[in-house]
């Protein structure tokens, strides 16, 4: 290319310049013009008697000409000063691999999902051969082929519902249609620059809602619903304000938790009686690692041990620092342990509340258009199979319920058109599950000494009471997919 650039050199670039003398023998000159690899070195001239003649001046103009030529097309532009034109790179089906799986990891997958579904589509693409290896924070595809092992880490945040619902419908393209690893790539890149479709007072309002939504699910009182408004609408403005804003993200749990606990004691002390840990909680909802403490549990009942213990680890670091929030606000204003717990208001109110948590997630969460009353049939049916399973196993085990049918109503959906992917009916169902909310308010009566540890060991059932009911629910679905295609396939 340097070659063909430095032809292309025509009269015009030289019309300072005088038509150059014939070359001199190579005896009385020597030239040498370095690679463009070494191109911030100058050609060096050496003149065969020591003193470069008047009349070979012009000559080395011109090699000077030649030798800024190649500096500009080394450092990118091309021949006529402008850009040159983008090399195209071709993407490989590890480059596929390892950008789908950042991709999956940002909607919150396990990473058994994760890497089950990477090797469908390896052997979709005709490379079983390729092996990955699934972490929270990375992916690593090595090629047997070339001894290469690629390193994807994860740098993106977490993605929106509608987000995750995009990836989940491009994976299973991507399996079925084999697009060009390029264009699949590109289309990551769309999803993720894809502004929310509502704005930051709806998602405030979103966020008011689902706290409402949730405060009526675990402590449905007539005194903490104007509680649960105030608080949620707070927290949501917070979170709305501060997105984006990493150094203040880290510090926002715990600032946000010791402002909660210290308004409520100092407020509302007197005026609402209630536990102040039970009227905090549904405010802590998007802090709360339910979720995450749910797919480490599946995690570890997959055997992925690294994944799952550190997910395990970490939701716990953060019930942690919430913790220490309630902790700090409890001793400065040196508060009694509460007296009471304040009449519920039926056994409506939790049927009520979970329809307020639907529509209140789908507005913060930003659900795909269309997804409401997707989301609401599926937590229905989850929050009802949870009630039927404590009256039969108690409390501690209803989640084993509740995630059982959770896989399988998701999966069922998929056969209307309308429904959303089965990651938004999944993430949607798992903040009913309450494993968060119960690890919160032990995690902070331990730490305020207004309780016992006996809740931190019934978070623990919980955990994996859900975790197991998510594997036999995910086993269910897949034996009844199977039984359904075959039976297709002989009819």
């Amino acid at each position: 290319m340097l070659e063909k650039e430095v032809r292309s050199i025509n009269h015009s670039d030289l019309t300072s310049q005088d038509a150059p003398e014939p070359e001199t023998p190579a005896s009385a000159e020597q030239t040498t013009v370095l690679p463009a690899a070494t191109a911030s070195f100058a050609p060096v001239v050496r003149p065969a008697g020591g003193q470069v003649a008047t009349k070979d001046r012009k000559r080395h103009s011109r090699d000077r000409l030649i030798v800024r030529r190649m500096l500009r097309i080394a450092r990118g532009w091309g021949s006529h000063g402008g850009p040159a034109k983008p090399v195209q790179v071709s993407m490989s089906i590890p480059d596929l691999l390892g950008s789908l799986g950042l991709a999956m990891l940002s909607s919150q997958l396990p990473t058994s999902d994760i890497e089950r579904q990477l090797g469908e589509i390896a052997r979709a693409y005709g490379r079983p051969d390729l092996r990955m290896v699934v972490l929270p924070t990375a992916i690593l595809v090595e090629d047997p082929a070339q001894t290469h092992t690629g390193v994807f880490p994860l740098v993106s945040a977490p993605y929106r519902l509608d987000q995750a619902g995009a990836m989940e419908k491009l994976v299973v393209r991507v399996i079925n249609e084999h697009p060009e690893p390029a264009e699949a790539i590109r289309e990551i890149t769309r999803i993720e620059q894809t502004p929310a479709r509502f704005n930051r007072p709806t998602m405030i309002l979103g966020h008011t809602i689902l706290t409402l939504g949730f405060g009526m699910v675990i402590n449905p009182t007539a005194t903490a619903i104007p509680v649960y408004l105030v608080l949620g609408a707070f927290v949501g403005l917070m979170i709305t304000f501060t997105r984006g804003r990493t150094s203040v993200q880290l510090l926002l749990p715990v600032l946000t938790s010791f402002v909660l606990t210290l308004i409520t004691l100092l407020v509302l002390d007197g005026l609402v009686p209630d536990d102040p840990l039970r009227l905090v909680a549904p405010a802590l909802l998007a802090f709360l690692p339910g979720h995450m403490l749910t797919v480490a549990a599946v995690e570890l009942a997959s055997n992925q041990v690294i994944a799952g213990a550190s997910r395990l680890v970490y939701g716990f670091a953060q019930l942690g620092l919430l913790a220490f929030g309630v902790y700090v606000a409890w001793v400065i204003v040196n508060a009694p342990e509460p007296v009471g717990i304040a009449p519920t208001l039926g056994p409506w109110a939790p049927w009520a509340g979970v329809v307020l948590t639907s529509i209140g997630f789908n507005l913060y969460s930003v659900a795909p258009k269309g997804a409401l009353r997707w989301i609401l049939f599926a937590n229905v049916i989850v929050y009802a199979a949870q009630v039927l399973g404590s009256l039969l196993v108690g409390a501690a085990l209803s989640g084993f319920a509740g995630a059982m049918v959770l896989e399988p109503v998701a999966r069922a959906v998929q056969r209307f058109g309308s429904a959303p992917p089965s990651v938004v009916l999944r993430t949607s169902g798992y903040f009913l599950l309450v494993p968060g909310a119960l690890g919160f308010i032990g995690v902070s009566e331990a730490a305020s000494q207004t309780g016992s540890l006996g809740l931190i060991v019934q978070v623990f059932i919980s955990l994996l009471a859900i975790a197991l009911g998510t594997l036999v629910g995910a086993s269910l679905s897949r034996e009844v997919r199977a039984a359904v295609h075959t039976w297709r396939y002989a009819a």
